[in-house]
């Protein structure tokens, strides 16, 4: 007879579990209802004014693996890895934890015709992949890769600004956007209908 033992508790105090990735990440994210909820009208009401989504209203940290976090005009949504909302010298953005894995959702709040998005690229970073999300079931429409910047001989100390903007036509508005791969700083996303 086999009895069944109380799992023990870690003797550790510095041991801080990671949360277990939640429905945000798991399955496919048009379905999930946390995601919904915070989505006006659960997702495709087309947005009324612009917005623009700066992250100088959340605290510098951590957005951890598998969970989401509300904003006033988007959801950040931390796909396999931590996104970080760091500090720079031209204000907060919105960054990675690693070189060339990174994965991260922002849907919007509501749909738009028009999204600008401003970023910078680093010279130590991988190469990055970027979509733009339809407002149905929140698959990719229209992508870009962008290349680490290189110099001639690998000398290059910097970071590339660069301003991606997408217009959609009418009854294919966009609700977010997808970033994988290397290491970016979100700086800015302004939403026009």
């Amino acid at each position: 007879m086999m009895l069944q033992m109380p799992a023990a508790e870690p003797c550790s105090d510095d041991y801080h579990p990671r949360p277990r990735a939640s429905s945000a990440i798991a399955g496919r994210l048009c379905d999930n209802p946390e995601l919904r909820a915070a989505l006006e009208g659960g997702g495709g009401v087309l947005g009324s004014t612009v917005a623009v989504q700066a992250f100088d209203e959340l605290e510098p940290g951590a957005v951890h693996a598998g969970s989401l976090r509300v904003l006033s005009s988007t959801v950040i949504v931390a796909g396999r890895s931590d996104v970080i909302v760091e500090q720079t010298d031209t204000g907060q953005v919105l960054t990675g934890t690693r070189g060339s894995n990174n994965d991260c959702r922002i849907i919007f709040r509501h749909a738009y015709g028009r999204v600008r998005c401003e970023l910078r690229t680093m010279t130590t970073s991988a190469d990055v992949h970027l979509g733009f999300l339809d407002h149905r079931r929140f698959e990719e429409v229209q992508t870009f890769s962008i290349s680490r910047p290189r110099s001639l001989h690998g000398e290059c100390r910097g970071a590339l600004w660069t301003t991606l903007e997408f217009r959609a036509e009418a009854l294919c508005e966009v609700q977010g956007l997808v970033w994988r791969g290397g290491l970016l700083q979100i700086a800015r996303i302004t939403l026009t209908p």
